[in-house]
């Protein structure tokens, strides 16, 4: 029987990775310029919607970053690959050794690594922010970036996410929204309010992606 695990360190991230090298990559700042696609990344919380999370894994991870993945067997082949690419993984999820994992991302965030997190991973419900990415934001005293990409091409999977996959040689729209910063002391009774406005800031920046998407698909 074939190790699905071995075979993804071997041939998965040579295989994205040539897949990433066909991509155009047209990145947009805060105000709607577009912009060097960057080679580093400023430590922050980069939070995006697990469906889009393949393009940017694939163009970011080699900056450098520290991130969270589960612990099931899918997540062991995400985590093979993410390593592979040049970031730091952090086993654990919101249902499973989420408050170790958190823990971990927070000592990663004060010395000065960049954080990436999918508020709505690794099970959905899809486009719906949960508590750690907020929290990880006040323990670590780092603003939350919502981030998106949009390809102009590409294959939606049938998962709970509609997880996209950008075809080979397409354009891919990613943003880097404007920061948020939450404060350290945030109570309880404001969480479900900051979860509300980290969503929709990634909902915003995906839908300006998405829009771009379309504009260069009607030209």
């Amino acid at each position: 029987m074939i190790d699905r695990l071995k075979v993804a360190r071997v041939v998965g991230p040579a295989s994205l990775r040539t897949l990433a090298r066909t991509w155009r990559v047209r990145e947009t700042d805060d105000e709607g310029r577009q912009v060097p696609p960057r080679d580093e990344l400023e430590p922050a919380v980069y939070a995006l919607w697990h469906a889009e999370l393949l393009p940017l894994m694939l163009r970011y991870a080699p900056a450098g970053m520290a991130t969270m993945i589960s612990h099931h067997r899918d997540g062991e082949i995400a985590s093979a690959v993410v390593r592979a690419l040049g970031s730091r993984v952090v086993r654990g999820s919101s249902s499973s050794r989420g408050g170790t994992a958190l823990d971990e991302l927070v000592r990663l965030g004060r010395v000065g690594w960049p954080l990436a997190i999918t508020p709505d991973g690794p099970r959905g419900p899809a486009r719906h922010c949960k508590p750690g990415v907020v929290r990880l934001a006040a323990r670590t005293g780092l603003p939350i970036v919502p981030v998106a990409a949009q390809p102009l091409s590409g294959w939606r999977l049938r998962s709970w996410d509609r997880f996209v996959v950008p075809k080979p040689f397409t354009i891919v729209h990613v943003e880097f929204a404007s920061r948020l910063t939450v404060p350290g002391d945030v109570p309880e009774s404001e969480l479900g309010g900051w979860l509300e406005r980290v969503g929709a800031a990634i909902d915003a920046a995906s839908e300006r992606c998405r829009r771009r998407a379309e504009e260069g698909r009607a030209t």
